[in-house]
């Protein structure tokens, strides 16, 4: 199975490499736009509004997002800038959508697993956690990953250590992740 992974596309509908060839598509996450940067932190009435934001967009780009998928399953897990799961909606649009966020999906005899969470970053992004959260959300993914439920772990963070640098050279991976497989 060849496997197109992509992530961070923040609401642009870049070319793919490779997408010809490709089987399925792995979106790891930050796939929508934001309205407020941050929504979580500046109150629940900017998350509403957020959240309505990222649906109408979604209504809006779905003639885009049929061009842009074709017809590859896509498989949804998402990051700390999506405030909605868009899967729902892009199934009705006729797109064969599959949300992996804290679940297994099979594929062509591949386990999918989507895991979302991004160590806290200060509170006002999606899926944030701290580190004794976070390594309580990762026990039951390595017993699952040790048990060979999953072939294919998606993650939004990276590892840390591992190709984790952003645009200020300043590495954000999630250690906690790092510590656990390694483990």
């Amino acid at each position: 199975m060849r496997i197109l992974h992509t992530s961070d596309t923040h609401s642009a509908f870049i070319q793919l490499d490779g997408l010809e060839t490709a089987d399925c598509i792995a979106h790891y996450g930050d796939l929508l736009p934001n309205k407020h940067w941050g929504a979580i932190g500046k109150g629940s009435e900017y998350l509403a509004e957020e959240k309505r934001y990222q649906e109408n967009w979604i209504h809006h780009h779905r003639e885009h997002f049929k061009r842009w998928i074709g017809d590859k399953t896509f498989l949804f897990c998402p990051g700390n800038h999506d405030f909605i799961d868009p899967v729902p909606q892009l199934q009705r649009y006729g797109i064969n959508a599959q949300s992996i966020c804290n679940r297994k999906f099979t594929l062509d005899g591949i386990t999918f697993y989507g895991f979302p969470y991004i160590p806290w970053m200060g509170g006002s992004w999606n899926w944030e956690m701290d580190s004794q959260r976070m390594i309580r959300a990762l026990d039951p993914v390595v017993d699952m990953l040790n048990a060979g439920e999953i072939q294919v772990l998606v993650a939004h963070c990276p590892i840390g250590g591992i190709m984790d640098r952003n645009q200020q050279n300043t590495p954000c991976g999630n250690t906690a992740m790092t510590n656990a497989l390694e483990y």
